[in-house]
């Protein structure tokens, strides 16, 4: 077999009313059902796609929308499909092990509570981990096939949003 090494990228994006959005988007969350997957707290990820989930719309209009019109000038593509989203909760200890998200061009993560930088998501290409500095309120984006986990949360609450994002060219 051949190699033919390319390049890939990874973007941090700023949601700029985050503060805005932060208190309600929690609540939202916080409304959802105690339900836990793994090693992960609270998520909505196992919940049948019928049953509404309130914060959707909103994250979708004032977060996703915008954030995806930008990457797709960025990527000079036509437009964007969200495969799906859902979000996690990590308290004290919980973790969501190394795994990929197939049939995705993109991995989002939006750092909605990240009181410990440290329990920041880890990237790992050809068995190295990537630093890189996130922010609560910014958006964490790379290739779908990249291995990431969600490390032992060592402080407070850890809240993300993820979505899966494919670019459409015509």
């Amino acid at each position: 077999m051949k190699s033919i090494k390319i390049e890939s990228e990874i973007l941090i994006s700023d949601i700029p009313k985050h503060t805005k959005y932060k208190e309600k988007l929690l609540k939202l969350i916080d409304e959802s059902p105690e339900i836990a997957f793994n090693d992960i707290t609270k998520t909505d990820w196992t919940i049948p796609s019928d049953i509404t989930r309130d914060y959707h719309l909103m994250f979708r209009r004032q977060i996703a929308n915008p954030l995806l019109f930008d990457q797709v000038k960025y990527f000079k593509a036509d437009n964007f499909l969200i495969d799906a989203i859902w979000f996690q909760q990590y308290k004290e200890n919980s973790f969501h092990k190394f795994h990929n998200h197939p049939y995705s061009n993109f991995t989002n993560v939006y750092f909605l509570e990240l009181p410990n930088k440290e329990d920041k998501t880890q990237i790992k290409v050809n068995d190295k981990i990537i630093d890189y500095d996130i922010e609560e309120g910014q958006v964490l984006t790379f290739p779908g096939y990249v291995l990431h986990s969600a490390p032992k949360t060592k402080g407070k609450r850890k809240t993300i949003i993820s979505f899966n994002t494919n670019f459409i060219y015509n």
